[in-house]
C-alpha cells in the first residue's frame, strides 16, 4: 500500500565519490551523520517559454539539480575534514583555511511515511561551510543547530542526479540502501538502454 503522507527525517548518510578515467565512478561506504533535524531540497533550473499563435507554444526546461539545506545538531568533524577540505593540526585542532578544497559525496537519507520510509540518494554533492551561532545560557539551555548547504548535481558523464524508493523498489535494493551506493541499472552515460 502506498504512503498517503510523509513526515520526519532520519538516516542521513554520506559516501565519498571518486571520478576516475573516462568518468568511471566509485563510491565509498556510506557513513552515518547523526543529529539531522530538517532537510530541504530546492530544485535548480529554469523554464523558457516560446510563444506562437498568441499562446505559450513550447516550453524548454533545464534541470540543474538541487540546493539542499540540512539543519543539524552539529556538523561532524570527519565531514569538515574529508568533504570541506579542512585540516587537523599537530595538536588535533580542526583548521579552516582559505585554500580548502571541498570534495564531492553522495547523500542518502529518508523521509518517514505513514506506510514505509521513502529513501533518497543524491549522487554528486558538494557542500558549503555551515552557519553557526550560539548564545548565553539563561534559565534553560536552548539547543542551537547548524545549517549546511549542499549543491546536488549530475554525476560526471551522466544525466543522473537522484533516485528515491517507490512501492516498486525491490526488497534487496531497499534493504541495502545504506550499505552501498548503486547507480540506476538502466543507465549508461545517463542514456536508457534499448531492448
Amino acid at each position: 500500500m502506498s504512503n498517503k503522507v510523509k513526515f520526519g527525517l532520519k538516516n542521513l548518510y554520506i559516501a565519498s565519490v571518486t571520478v576516475g578515467e573516462q568518468n568511471a565512478i566509485t563510491f565509498g561506504n556510506p557513513v552515518s551523520w547523526p543529529g539531522s533535524v530538517s532537510l530541504t531540497m530546492d530544485p535548480q533550473g529554469e523554464s523558457n517559454p516560446f510563444y506562437a499563435d498568441d499562446s505559450k507554444f513550447y516550453v524548454s526546461t533545464s534541470n540543474d539539480g538541487y540546493e539542499v539545506t540540512v539543519e543539524t545538531a552539529l556538523t561532524p568533524d570527519w565531514f569538515s575534514e574529508q568533504y570541506l577540505g579542512q585540516t587537523k593540526d599537530t595538536d588535533g585542532n580542526l583548521v579552516e583555511q582559505n585554500t580548502d578544497t571541498p570534495s564531492h559525496f553522495a547523500a542518502l537519507f529518508e523521509f518517514t511515511g505513514d506506510k514505509k520510509a521513502i529513501r533518497h540518494c543524491l549522487f554528486y554533492c558538494q557542500a558549503s561551510r555551515p552557519t553557526q551561532e550560539a548564545e548565553t545560557k539563561g534559565e534553560s539551555a536552548e539547543v542551537k543547530t547548524e545549517e549546511i548547504t549542499f549543491t546536488a548535481m549530475a554525476l560526471p558523464g551522466t544525466d543522473i542526479i537522484k533516485k528515491k524508493s517507490t512501492d516498486d523498489t525491490t526488497t534487496e535494493a531497499y534493504n541495502s540502501w545504506y550499505q552501498t551506493v548503486t547507480t540506476p541499472s538502466f543507465a549508461t552515460a545517463g542514456i536508457p538502454q534499448e531492448g
